[in-house]
């Protein structure tokens, strides 16, 4: 329960930030101010809803999803099934 409050809350703050740095890039009057706006916010947005997928989902599930084959090697998690 707690985890996935936790989970849910990352991502809508995730899409929180994506939102305001589009909202940035098209209110923005110069280039500068609209690269800078872009980055910062799209990039911690990005991560918090990849942080909240990793809580939610957990490590094991996203490898064997993804198919990720050296993070699998090297793992504990049981990715033969």
């Amino acid at each position: 329960m707690i985890r996935e409050i936790i989970g849910y809350g990352l991502i809508y703050i995730g899409i929180a930030f994506d939102f305001f740095g589009v909202l940035g890039l098209v209110r923005l009057p110069d280039v500068y101010n609209r690269l800078q706006a872009a980055t910062k916010s799209v990039t911690f947005g990005t991560g918090g809803i990849l942080l909240g997928i990793f809580i939610l989902q957990g490590l094991c599930k996203i490898i064997k999803s993804q198919k990720i084959g050296y993070i699998s090697s090297i793992s504990k998690c049981n990715t033969s099934g």
